[in-house]
């Protein structure tokens, strides 16, 4: 009998070798942990630094979704169980037990974390998408949104 949908794992990587046998070693697990809220949640993006911090994006709907004091964003914009959603950017230590840095990123709309990279200073760039109306001249088409988070100080974006 197969399982459940949602008891199945995915695993999408274009490079996979069809001809061998994937074998995934609990043994070799080095931590597994759960991040998010009670709505929905999806991590999209994950990058490690040097340090072999962990640095996740991915978009919410959950107004509880787990924040750091003193961040960009500490509440979400327009979240709501119909589907409108904000980024966010987390940080996790190399154990994976700690949250060094978490924050919601985004509007009243649709918002979207979807590439996360660090440089060697520990700066995050995240690209992404928003339906949230940046500035006046905004239509309401998604745009493109670029931005770079300071050492966990302050957000850069551009669009």
């Amino acid at each position: 009998m197969a399982a459940p949908e949602w008891e199945r794992a995915s695993i999408r990587n274009r490079s996979l070798r069809q001809d061998k046998t994937l074998v995934i070693d609990p043994a070799a697990l080095v931590y597994s942990t759960y991040l998010g809220g009670s709505l929905t949640d999806a991590a999209t993006s994950i990058a490690v630094d040097s340090s072999g911090d962990a640095y996740i994006t991915g978009f919410t709907a959950s107004t509880n979704f787990p924040v750091t004091s003193d961040v960009y964003q500490p509440q979400c914009n327009g979240c709501t169980t119909t589907g409108t959603n904000n980024a966010f950017i987390t940080e996790l230590d190399p154990t994976g037990s700690i949250l060094v840095y978490s924050t919601y990123l985004g509007g009243n709309n649709g918002d979207s974390g979807n590439g996360i990279a660090i440089d060697a200073s520990g700066d995050a760039y995240v690209v992404g998408a928003t339906f949230s109306k940046i500035s006046d001249d905004d239509r309401s088409l998604p745009n493109l949104v670029l931005g770079r988070l300071l050492q966990r100080q302050c957000f850069r974006y551009r669009t």
